[in-house]
């Protein structure tokens, strides 16, 4: 008899659901075909291709939808293969009603698997297909393996909490574990911008200089020596470039510098909860943390630096309206300076416009975020956000296992970030982030991290909070070469 009222937004759900859906079974294509879930020959192969068509797997409740023996769109059919041949022809799959050709990606792959002996696809074997139109071929199949990598996202709005869309996995019939607030998975690189976010709490600005180099710290486990994902150095780089190309050295050294406890209080201040090892590889993402803590710990950083506390349920009541409970937003704690939180939303812009979540530039908002790798590519993650809303997936295997070779987050969870936001962000004019009034602006080179003129190739405005002005920008003394929040002086 109770009425309970949720945060879910159904159309940002729903846009969540298929953009969680569509990216696995896009990186499922990439990573290769599995092989057939099974064969049939004589007497059962003429009774499959007479037959009507025959759903993989289908919901009970919606099986009565597919009595009338049509091909549907968006339903995943077993298809039985007839011919499998090199060039035109290609690979033909029978679906009782129709007979068609596998796309030719989906063609050349299936043609390329070799099973534990090594035995080819052959005739008789069934395969999971979907219909698909080719404006140039007309109807048809693509491979739609069932992934065996897991992913999972949230949407969180940032000045309320409100969690606006939550998937936990691919198929919830299959599972019902939730990735988004139950998995706890290795952090990677997007646990980078908590180490920046401390550094410039200590004194640190988007253009202090620290040497991308080699490193070795002494630990009570022995010398502890990491290095970058590419391998190759770029010498001295200023904290802009550094997190836009993710440098895991200037990372271990900013670490180094504000010491491990101011790092694991920021974290704790901005909601990660789970267990935080006191080691100076949490600088690179050892710890391991769910979606939701980190979504919302990033949603603090457009939210002006106020923590923001996820919210599923915003009222209970009985079957007559009788107010059981009801669920405010929490209040909203300051866990950085306004101004600390805006220079993060910058650097994360970096990221966007010229760094590992390019990507992200299609959306055509202003956006900030970050992607993160684990060792071994066993976890991909990226969480981003606009002035309006955060968004946080996470892609990996149940089982740890790596997902595959250079499965980095821009190239396996940003495409689903993004196919979310494109179908699921509120119908805003695109806006940019607005800094606080304890914010001022000088033009500068962020490459080097010099002052430059007005007109200079690569000059660009550079926030830095009131007061940490470097001194090398005093030569810029005409007024005009500043600006502040407020405007141009």
């Amino acid at each position: 008899g109770l009425r309970i009222a949720t945060t879910l937004d159904m159309k940002r759900q729903r846009a969540a659901e298929a953009a969680v859906r569509d990216g696995l079974e896009a990186l499922d294509r990439r990573l290769g075909f599995r092989g057939p879930i099974g064969h049939l020959g004589g007497v059962e192969r003429d009774a499959f291709a007479e037959g009507p068509p025959r759903p993989y797997a289908v919901d009970p409740e919606r099986a009565i939808g597919f009595a009338g023996g049509a091909l549907l769109p968006d339903v995943t059919y077993v298809g039985l293969v007839t011919e499998v041949k090199e060039g035109k022809r290609g690979l033909q799959v029978d679906l009782g009603p129709r007979t068609l050709k596998l796309t030719e990606d989906d063609a050349r792959r299936a043609r390329r698997w070799r099973g534990e002996k090594r035995q080819k696809l052959e005739p008789g074997d069934l395969v999971p297909v979907r219909i698909t139109h080719d404006e140039k071929k007309g109807d048809l199949a693509a491979l739609v393996q069932n992934p065996d990598v897991q992913a999972a996202l949230v949407a969180i709005d940032p000045t309320t909490g409100d969690v606006s869309a939550m998937v936990g996995g691919y198929d919830y019939a299959q599972s019902q574990f939730n990735r988004v607030t139950q998995a706890k998975r290795q952090a990677g690189s997007s646990i980078k911008p908590f180490v920046y976010a401390t550094a410039l709490q200590h004194g640190f600005h988007e253009l202090s200089i620290v040497p991308d180099a080699p490193i070795a710290i002494r630990t009570a486990s022995g010398i502890w020596a990491p290095h970058n994902y590419k391998p190759e150095y770029l010498g001295p780089l200023t904290l802009k470039t550094a997190l836009a190309k993710s440098i895991n050295t200037v990372s271990v050294r900013l670490a180094v510098a504000t010491g491990i406890d101011a790092l694991i209080k920021t974290m704790r201040a901005l909601g990660i909860s789970t267990a935080i090892p006191r080691h100076i590889s949490i600088s690179l993402g050892t710890p391991d943390v769910t979606l939701l803590d980190m979504t919302s710990a990033y949603a603090v950083f457009p939210a002006g630096g106020q923590r923001v506390t996820p919210r599923f349920v915003t009222k209970v009541t009985t079957d007559n309206g009788r107010v059981i409970e009801d669920m405010k937003p929490a209040g909203r704690a300051q866990v950085l300076p306004p101004s600390i939180a805006y220079l993060m939303v910058d650097l994360m812009k970096g990221v966007i416009l010229r760094g590992t979540g390019k990507k992200a530039l299609e959306l055509g908002r202003p956006a900030a975020g970050k992607t993160g790798t684990s060792t071994g590519f066993r976890d991909a993650w990226f969480i981003a956000y606009t002035a309006d809303l955060v968004a946080g997936v996470w892609v990996g295997r149940d089982s740890f296992r790596p997902i595959g070779s250079d499965t980095t987050g821009g190239s396996t969870a940003l495409p689903i970030w993004l196919q979310f936001m494109r179908a699921a962000h509120p119908d805003t004019p695109p806006r940019d982030f607005e800094p606080p009034a304890d914010v001022t602006f000088a033009r500068a080179n962020d490459q080097t991290g010099l002052p430059v003129a007005a007109g200079t190739p690569g000059a660009v405005w550079v926030p830095f909070a009131r007061g940490t002005l470097p001194g090398r920008f005093a030569a810029t003394a005409p007024a005009r070469g500043f600006r502040t929040a407020e405007g141009f002086q």
